[in-house]
């Protein structure tokens, strides 16, 4: 169990959380306390999400950090994820598409000169 609170704390630390550590720990040491291999914690804007598969089954605040990115641990591995893997509606879209609205009132004003239609 050595081995597995030497990631935990590695882990921890990664998040460059200062408050709460000892709470963190305790929640991340007794989720993965039995060994499922589908378990992992995805911590991302200070909010760690304990997954099991692709279903999150807990959250747990921790206090704001100034990380840029997310950090995943599966028990064993730590990975740093950019902040442009996540896409969401916060974020800048993949795709650059404009828009552009026109007015058609020249048709409209077109059409009634065309038809007979003007009032002068």
């Amino acid at each position: 169990m050595q081995s597995q609170d030497n990631k935990i704390d590695f882990f921890i630390s990664q998040l460059s959380i200062s408050e709460n550590k000892e709470v963190v720990f305790s929640k991340i040491r007794d989720f993965f306390g039995n060994g499922d291999p589908d378990k992992h914690i995805i911590f991302k804007r200070s909010i760690l999400y304990f997954y099991t598969g692709s279903e999150i089954i807990d959250t747990y605040a921790c206090p704001p950090t100034e990380l840029n990115h997310s950090i995943t641990f599966d028990g064993s591995k730590v990975s740093k994820i950019e902040k442009a893997y996540f896409v969401g509606a916060a974020s800048k879209s993949m795709f650059d598409v404009e828009f552009e609205i026109s007015s058609n009132n020249n048709n409209n004003n077109n059409n009634n000169n065309n038809n007979g239609n003007n009032n002068g």
